[in-house]
């Protein structure tokens, strides 16, 4: 038997499938061009928002980051604490964080 050959058993199945996951890969970039086509990337607008967090946006990321050092609860509770801190003292997560070395 050629590698290319099957068994000719369950192969009228696909002419129903994929025809169908056609249709739906159309309809679900139809859908994505629709939602995003008046997409507009306000620069400006992301960095003054993302600025206004002082950091604690990425409190997710650093706990991430960190669990590999000191075990996911140790960096969750760190960063927790840090995170209270910079919220309390009206300073950014890094500058706390650049401290605790």
């Amino acid at each position: 038997m050629v590698i290319f050959e099957r068994a000719s058993g369950p192969w009228y199945l696909e002419w129903v499938a994929i025809p169908d996951v056609f249709v739906t890969a159309v309809g679900a970039l139809h859908q994505t061009n629709f939602a995003l086509g008046g997409l507009v990337v306000k620069v400006d607008s992301m960095k003054r928002n993302l600025y206004s967090t002082k950091g604690l946006i990425v409190g997710d990321a650093v706990i991430m980051g960190l669990a590999p050092h000191l075990g996911r609860q140790g960096a969750h509770d760190l960063v927790y604490e840090a995170c209270k801190s910079a919220l309390d003292r009206n300073r950014s997560l890094l500058e706390l964080l650049s401290a605790i070395r």
